[in-house]
This record gives structure tokens, C-alpha cells and sequence, in this order.
């Protein structure tokens, strides 16, 4: 088989990428793919042409801001529904000069 062939270039590169290929089996919470991370951020994904228009960079950023807090509750173990209606029910009844917090 010459050299260059293309099954002979996908041996070499996997080769030579052997450590990082194999990393997964030396640690029992590494995932050899990112499905799990494409399945999190497919809604945001599907959804961006919907979001095109948020009727401006403001807006925009705000649904920004909302997605990254709901995700974040998410990954930290909480539902983020209940997360999101505790937090704004707290709001409420927070010094205005203390929210920042």
C-alpha cells in the first residue's frame, strides 16, 4: 500500500494520536465523543434561526443571559423551572442596591 494512501494517512494520524485516543479508558469519567454536550445545546441549536430576530441586540442578550443561567442551574443539579421561579420570587424582596449579588 503506497504511503499516502488514504486508509495508510488515517492509521498514521490515529497513531499518532494514540495517548489522546486512548484517554478515555484510563479515567472512568471521560467520554470518548461529545454526544452528551450536542444533546444539551441541540434545542439552542435548532432553534437559532428562530432567535435571529430577538428583536435587538438587547434583547438578544438577554436570551443569552437566560439560557446561560438555566443551563448553568441545570449542570449544578437543580430543575431549572423551580430554579428560575425560586430566584425571581427572592428577587422581589431584594435590596435593588444588593442584586448584584
Amino acid at each position: 500500500m503506497p504511503a499516502q494512501a488514504p486508509l495508510a494517512q488515517a492509521f498514521g494520524y490515529a497513531l499518532r494520536q494514540w495517548s489522546a485516543l486512548i484517554r478515555h479508558t484510563e479515567s472512568g469519567i471521560l467520554m470518548p465523543d461529545n454526544n452528551a454536550l450536542e444533546r444539551h445545546i441541540r434545542p439552542i441549536a435548532l432553534g437559532r434561526a428562530n432567535w435571529t430576530f430577538a428583536g435587538s441586540p438587547r434583547g438578544g442578550k438577554a436570551a443569552a443571559t437566560m439560557y446561560f443561567l438555566l443551563g448553568t442551574a441545570r449542570l449544578n443539579g437543580f430543575e431549572p423551572y423551580a430554579w428560575l421561579k425560586d430566584t425571581l420570587e427572592k428577587l422581589l424582596s431584594y435590596p435593588v442596591n444588593r442584586v448584584h449579588a
